[in-house]
């Protein structure tokens, strides 16, 4: 495990050298947050509620969907792809190491500081923005939601891992990750709770990416939620993240077995 560690120490270095993409990217989270703000403003300028979400909750959820994103976000699949089709995986197999959990480490690195800055983010906005809304949610859910948060990384990962694997038979997975990514965006409950999508909303309910984004949310802002339902969105959300590791680690065996390097 201390090669692993290692791995995350290296890369944690390498980001520190680049605080300018960090301010960068700190700026861009508050002027997302800010944007976002302000759209809801507008859709509830008329209204008490949309949908069952009154303006707080609504923006509550927004701006946790924002801070979600930075949490569960994942490069697995992209640089798996670029290094199948570059031959780089070649160099890495063959070190004592298992690729899985030094992705996995590596990528740790950079999530750390985006984590923090959108924490960092979201507090500025809770701060500055207090005139126009108030930030709603269930602190003692705040443990249940943490696990939740964990499960829905490794979730969005091993199903992204999968679509990197892919890259053993066709070499670029690029066209496949733009698509998947915005067809998540909707039915994972990134852009918006999934209970905006009326009748449909049952249906995208089932699937296994509403455990991504839309039921860790819920945990945070859904007062009715019972101890039972709560529980029940846990089991199931672990059921999924299980079944999609196992895939993936078939899938990745199975494409080992035919790699070719086509690299330099």
């Amino acid at each position: 495990m201390k090669k692993y560690f290692s791995t995350y120490k290296i890369e944690f270095i390498h980001f520190l050298e680049y605080r300018s993409e960090f301010i960068a990217s700190l700026i861009s989270i508050l002027v997302q947050l800010t944007l976002t703000a302000f759209i809801a403003l507008a859709f509830f300028e008329h209204k008490q509620s949309i949908y069952g979400y009154t303006l707080d909750e609504f923006v509550t959820y927004s701006l946790l969907s924002v801070l979600i994103n930075r949490i569960v976000d994942t490069d697995v699949n992209w640089v798996m792809t670029s290094q199948i089709r570059s031959g780089d995986l070649s160099n890495i197999l063959v070190k004592p190491y298992s690729y899985n959990w030094y992705r996995l480490f590596a990528e740790m690195s950079w999530k750390s500081h985006s984590i923090f800055y959108s924490f960092l983010a979201v507090g500025v906005i809770g701060v500055f923005y207090t005139k126009y809304f108030t930030i709603q949610i269930l602190l003692n859910r705040i443990p249940l939601f943490t696990l939740s948060m964990i499960m829905s990384y490794f979730l969005n990962r091993a199903f992204r891992y999968m679509i990197g694997c892919l890259a053993f038979w066709t070499k670029d997975t690029g066209g496949i990750s733009n698509f998947v990514n915005e067809i998540l965006n909707i039915v994972s409950g990134k852009w918006l709770p999934l209970d905006f999508f009326g009748v449909l909303a049952r249906y995208l309910k089932l699937l296994p990416f509403s455990y991504i984004f839309y039921f860790p949310i819920q945990l945070l802002i859904n007062k009715s939620l019972t101890i039972i339902e709560i529980y029940k969105i846990l089991g199931i959300e672990l059921f999924w993240m299980i079944l999609f590791t196992v895939i993936g680690g078939y899938i990745w065996k199975k494409g080992l077995r035919q790699y070719e390097s086509v690299g330099n």
